[in-house]
């Protein structure tokens, strides 16, 4: 299974026609999978022996984690003596993530900057047999709680900074190297719109729910894997809202998913150490998989109106779609399960408030991206009602990101440190609810989309 090789990190290439060459490069790489596998699994010197420097040295050449990530949030490692990380110290370590809070004066708010404290897999630390084949168990592999993964640190910075700055050209994003085996993207159209993020932006999203006419925030993640970043920073946020009340900063309400219950306990971790930092009643985790069937359909409601019962929020029973759903979603790095696109688009339709948005991180990974906006675009059949989605897809919104890919592929197209855009640059995909969701024709016209391949 291919989820196997993604937890342990392993780099998935597309499928070569077998010359001689290409044949012997592909047996090296089939080696190479199996070496990271065990490398993952027996970590310590002492397990492989002589073979451990052997193992290091190919996993530094053919993982993709070879490519440390952008790296965007201010990351401190805590040295913490007490039990507050994990009854595993062995195992994880606290780390604490930092940023700069610049908001307009009418937000009264006095905090400078943005803490929070996750709970993350040591680098050296193995992975378990359990845990490879916990897809089998749970129905989604453990991927997301084998690390923080890049895409929640790029959206988190995205989501907590300022408007985004310069555009780049989207060949600039495009593998520009003559290696046969990288996948160029020369299919995806990047909008011309200003990207819809920075704290600012997001924050404009709430609207009045509260019975006194005060704002809220209604705040999403699906897919938060070991530590939802971006959810844990608006949560933190939320705390000045909690702490210090004034009609301009809206209550902000959290609600953090997965499909894998050792992510959901991950992020009950992160929320419990944050807590260290201030009060966080206002954030939660929920295991909840993505479906496109009848019982998917009352999952999302039951959130839907979960989130509405919370801190004095109305709780009509006549409440419109326009106040009901999520006012923001957010989704890192999880369009590569390309057998979960159906499930993932109708969950978004169905979660999301008419006027809402959800904004996706991730790289291309193959077609696997192209494959999901079809799936969105699907949606968006000829209707009376107009269109489901507004769809944006960006390659600059983030000042930082940018600069960083222009440098890395202006060395060496970022051979030396096993960058590859296709894989690890995120795009942003931007996706706004126009109209309400139709239970009975957009789940079929996702599902009929998915047949139809």
């Amino acid at each position: 299974s291919n989820a196997l090789w993604r937890i342990a990190g392993i780099m998935t290439q597309p499928t070569l026609k077998l010359t001689p060459d290409v044949s012997s490069l592909n047996s090296t790489r089939a080696k190479a999978r199996w070496a990271i596998l065990r490398h993952a699994i027996l970590k310590d010197k002492k397990t492989l022996g002589k073979k451990f420097d052997e193992q290091d040295r190919i996993v530094n050449d053919f993982s993709i984690h070879k490519f440390p990530g952008f790296n965007l949030l201010k990351r401190i490692l805590v040295d913490s003596h007490d039990d507050s990380v994990d009854a595993r110290p062995t195992e994880y370590e606290l780390i604490e993530y930092e940023v700069p809070l610049s908001l307009d004066e009418k937000y009264d708010v006095n905090e400078t900057c943005v803490r929070i404290r996750t709970r993350e897999r040591r680098e050296c630390s193995k992975v378990c047999i359990k845990e490879l084949m916990s897809h089998i168990h749970y129905g989604v592999d453990n991927t997301g709680n084998t690390k923080v993964w890049d895409c929640s640190n790029v959206i988190a910075a995205s989501i907590m900074g300022k408007t985004a700055g310069l555009r780049i050209e989207k060949s600039e994003l495009e593998d520009n190297t003559n290696d046969s085996h990288l996948l160029v993207q020369k299919t995806l159209q990047f909008s011309s719109k200003t990207p819809f993020v920075g704290l600012e932006n997001v924050l404009s999203l709430a609207i009045p729910r509260m019975r006194d006419g005060g704002k809220v925030l209604k705040v999403a993640e699906l897919g938060g894997g070991m530590a939802a970043l971006p959810s844990l920073f608006l949560a933190s946020l939320g705390c000045c809202a909690l702490n210090e009340p004034n009609k301009a900063l809206p209550f902000i309400d959290v609600t953090i998913t997965d499909g894998h219950p050792n992510a959901v306990e991950s992020n009950e971790a992160c929320i419990n150490n944050s807590k260290q930092l201030g009060t966080m009643n206002n954030v939660r985790c929920k295991t909840m998989l993505w479906k496109a069937n009848a019982e998917g359909a009352s999952e999302c409601n039951s959130l839907r109106q979960e989130s509405m019962l919370r801190h004095g929020v109305s709780t009509s029973k006549n409440c419109p779609e326009f106040e009901l759903g999520f006012d923001l979603i957010v989704v890192s790095d999880c369009t590569h399960f390309t057998n979960f696109h159906a499930d993932l688009g109708v969950t978004i339709g169905r979660l999301l408030r008419v006027g809402g948005l959800c904004l996706l991180c991730q790289p291309c990974r193959g077609m696997s991206l192209n494959k999901f906006i079809d799936l969105v675009e699907a949606l968006n059949r000829e209707e009376s009602d107009g269109p489901l989605f507004q769809v944006d897809l960006h390659n600059n919104y983030h000042p930082a990101l940018s600069k960083q890919h222009k440098r890395i592929m202006q060395v060496d197209g970022g051979r030396s440190c096993g960058y590859n855009p296709n894989i690890h640059y995120p795009l942003l995909l931007i996706i706004k609810k126009m109209r309400a969701y139709k239970e009975s024709e957009d789940t079929v016209a996702a599902l009929q989309h998915v047949k139809n391949l």
